[in-house]
């Protein structure tokens, strides 16, 4: 049910965009929303997928829409006084692949809300499939209780992923081989 993608490489920023357009690409090709190139701009044009640039990779989330030229469009959020999130989508999802593109850096609490309530809304809307685009995923460095009583926060995320999202595409899970 999940495809995670992990990427590394010292070169830099710039390499791990390219690689990060190409494992988003290949990711489509295996999740069968691929089509060969003659029907590639006819499905665009009907919109079968949306690219939705989240608030810390909106520019990311366009490039990625651009290079594979299918519809973008912004998640419209505000925050209340009381620090609440309240998004919206504004293109119709019904019958779409919806995917959210949203690194977890900076506030990875913040960023989780924002991809949970953007998930359960676009299922809301009639989104066919849900999709996380992570280019870096929080949460990831502790799968195994050390002390007594302390969370295992790999199990809390990947259950809370696992019922909101058909595929995750990540270049960075932040995991402990990291370091």
């Amino acid at each position: 049910r999940y495809l995670f993608i992990y990427i590394t490489n010292s070169y830099g920023i710039s390499v791990i965009y390219k690689y990060f357009v190409f494992t988003v690409y290949i990711s489509i090709i295996h999740f069968k929303i691929y089509f060969p190139e003659k029907l590639k701009y006819k499905l665009a044009m009907i919109n079968i997928m949306i690219i939705v640039g989240c608030s810390n990779s909106k520019y990311l989330a366009k490039s990625v829409a651009k290079k594979l030229n299918f519809s973008y469009q912004d998640l419209n959020m505000d925050i209340a006084p009381d620090g609440e999130l309240h998004l919206r989508f504004s293109d119709d999802l019904k019958n779409k692949t919806a995917v959210l593109v949203q690194s977890f850096y900076p506030h990875p609490n913040h960023s989780l809300m924002e991809v949970l309530f953007a998930a359960s809304t676009a299922r809301d809307l009639g989104a066919n499939k849900v999709i996380l685009v992570a280019p870096y995923l929080a949460y990831l460095k502790e799968d195994k209780r050390v002390i007594k009583g302390e969370c295992v926060s790999t199990r809390v995320v990947s259950e809370l992923l696992s019922k909101n999202f058909d595929a995750i595409v990540s270049v960075e899970p932040h995991g402990h081989d990291n370091q």
